[in-house]
């Protein structure tokens, strides 16, 4: 590294804490930028949910609560007529209370959204939308989040059963302090009060707690309750965790995911399978093998085929496959691949009303988009320009389509779309009248060349009130991963920094995803000196530019 290259990391990083300082202050309020009271205004929406018949979509609106320092979420509907928004969208769920993660019955007569509220224990609540709706209610047996059979006869959910054990003693329950293959042992577990760890896995990202011992959790089981509410059946009696229940066309089978090695510390192979079980209960089948990771499996509309996504092995292409199913739900042959030849990463499947394609979503050059894939051609994108677009939901005609976009000066806000990606209408508003009050710079997109010409892209944000020939302080900022990506997408952080006077450079050295498989496994016993060479080389071009 030159020494310039070191003088201009050390004033970068020094320029972040003088930024975080300051960025409240009265510069960036001279200038008209975003400043850090700006967050409390912030809207995000999310969970979009299209119901099955195309009358409404059902999405999660996010505000902040400054007096209290927290996010605060509510379920909103926006009405349609022919695909189009028709009237104002308006909130569904209490003012009062946390809601989220709308789901629609296949009919579209009843809307299940996610709510603790106060002492009661299911979180899980209905609300009825072929009729005046009154109040939410909860449906017997159901307090996970619901997954309608095809007929709309029975519910399916994952939950860990109920445990006959008492919990631990202590005032915040200490199951799993102890580790049940502990070598050494306290005389009296309820009056210990420390921890015996024999797990690798003892801490989460982000979470100040240790971890109780794996051995010491139930595992989730696939459930089964009548539609109209009762006693839930557990189908499942796994010693692993089942995932992603989905059902059949007929309603004769359940599939699932699930990785029976997943207690396995020292398992560095991808394991994670496809599974199926009959929601009468009996016998749990296998379809998908080790090694490699089998995930997100949709079934086509008449039935017969099951796409998900595979991942041979660790640091290998994840593409998307299709299977035939036989009457039983056993694969016919070889699953065939749609994206063999594409480069990307594909997101969750979802199928083409017809079942002629396959719809996902995938980032690409510091965008997402929606694509789709079919036997025999080649992946086609299917939504264009410089944003990120994100949770698609269709109508089950296929005839709408719904999703929440942004881009590097606009929050997420809701969109309906053909879903050729050949129309759209912007939806919701909530951000639009703070934005016309301040002052946001755009993000230019600059490309270069490192030094082995590997190309890489990065996005430069000019600081509020800029003019030629001035002298500004230049923050480098990197991501995390480090397979995620920058992009464009709103970043308040970078707006802060701009309105306190910095240029902001943003980059996606190798290592980043979005580029290919190849660009995103090169720091592959190299991270931290294949992608430094990018971040120099990129601010060499950005103080060039």
């Amino acid at each position: 590294m030159t020494r310039e290259r070191s003088r201009l990391l050390r004033a970068a990083a020094v320029g972040a804490v003088l930024a975080t300082a300051g960025a409240g202050g009265e510069l960036g309020a001279q200038r008209g930028g975003y400043t850090p009271a700006h967050y409390y205004r912030l809207v995000g929406v999310g969970d979009v949910a299209v119901a099955p018949n195309g009358a409404y979509v059902a999405f999660t609106v996010t505000t902040v609560v400054e007096l209290e320092n927290r996010r605060h979420r509510e379920v909103w509907l926006q009405p349609l007529a022919g695909g189009r928004p028709s009237g104002d969208p308006f909130r569904v769920t209490a003012v009062n209370q946390e809601s989220s993660g709308p789901r629609w019955s296949p009919d579209g007569s009843l809307l299940a959204f996610s709510s603790s509220r106060g002492d009661d224990p299911n979180p899980i609540w209905f609300i009825r939308m072929d009729r005046p709706a009154g109040e939410a209610f909860h449906i017997e047996g159901v307090d996970a989040p619901p997954v309608w059979s095809p007929d709309g006869s029975q519910i399916a959910f994952v939950k860990a059963p109920e445990d006959d054990e008492e919990e631990d003693s202590g005032p915040a329950g200490r199951r799993g302090w102890i580790a049940p293959d502990a070598v050494s042992r306290t005389l009296d577990g309820e009056r210990f009060d420390g921890r015996v760890i024999t797990s690798i896995r003892y801490k989460r990202d982000g979470r100040l707690s240790f971890q109780p011992h794996y051995m010491t959790q139930t595992k989730r089981q696939i459930m089964v309750v009548d539609a109209a509410g009762g006693t839930p059946r557990q189908i499942t009696r796994l010693s692993f965790n089942a995932g992603g229940p989905v059902w059949s066309e007929d309603g004769r089978l359940i599939f699932f995911t699930g990785d029976e090695r997943e207690d396995d510390e020292l398992d560095s192979e991808n394991t994670g399978d496809i599974w199926a079980v009959d929601p009468r209960g009996g016998a749990v089948r296998r379809l998908t093998s080790n090694p490699g990771s089998e995930s997100a499996p949709t079934v086509s509309p008449d039935g017969g085929s099951l796409a998900f996504l595979s991942t041979p092995a660790r640091g290998e292409q994840t593409d998307l496959l299709v299977a035939e199913l036989g009457p039983d739900g056993h694969f016919r042959g070889q699953p065939r691949n749609l994206t063999s030849a594409w480069d990307l990463r594909p997101g969750a499947p979802h199928w083409a009303p017809d079942g002629s394609f396959v719809l996902f979503s995938a980032g690409i050059d510091g965008d997402s988009h929606l694509f789709r894939a079919a036997d025999g051609q080649p992946v086609e994108q299917v939504t264009r320009g410089e944003r990120r677009l994100s949770s698609f939901s269709f109508s089950e005609d296929g005839d709408v389509m719904a999703f929440t976009a942004t881009d590097a000066v606009t929050p997420a806000e809701l969109y309906l779309g053909s879903p050729d990606g050949s129309t759209e209408q912007k939806v919701t508003g909530f951000n639009d009248d703070w934005l016309s009050q301040v002052t946001l710079m755009p993000a230019e997109e600059l490309v270069w060349s490192s030094n082995d010409g590997t190309e890489v892209q990065g996005w430069l944000v000019k600081p509020v009130g800029f003019t030629e020939g001035g002298s500004y302080p230049m923050i480098l900022k990197i991501h995390g991963g480090p397979h995620s990506a920058y992009g464009n997408t709103f970043f308040p952080t970078f707006h802060v920094l701009s309105a306190a006077g910095f240029f902001v450079f943003y980059t996606n050295p190798r290592g980043s995803s979005g580029y290919g498989h190849d660009f995103q496994y090169a720091t592959r016993g190299a991270w931290g000196i294949v992608d430094r060479e990018d971040y120099l080389s990129g601010v060499d071009a950005a103080l060039e530019g």
